[in-house]
């Protein structure tokens, strides 16, 4: 009698075992699809870091282009006779 709960005891710690050991693949299966999809996403991050990056220094040139345009010289021209800035001279 007591080597038969002896047995059967055995047979659920070896169940249970199987059990944890089932368990623990399914956790290391995830985890390691976890791991390759947070790889992923760390390299289409870095992507899109750069994208940001070129997409500000494009933004700023073209600010400073559009300054640069605005901008205009003016040049008044002295003649013998005339006076500087009086239009009608």
């Amino acid at each position: 009698m007591a080597c038969r709960k002896m047995q059967i005891q055995i047979r659920r710690v070896a169940k249970t075992c199987s059990e944890f050991t089932t368990r623990m693949e399914e956790a290391e299966t995830r985890i390691s699809r976890l791991e390759d999809e947070a790889g992923a996403h760390q390299s289409s991050r870095e992507v899109m870091e750069k994208q940001l990056e070129d997409t500000q220094w494009k933004l700023t040139d073209l600010e400073d282009r559009m300054r640069r345009n605005n901008l205009r010289v003016l040049v008044s021209e002295v003649r013998q006779g005339t006076v500087a800035g009086d239009p009608g001279s």
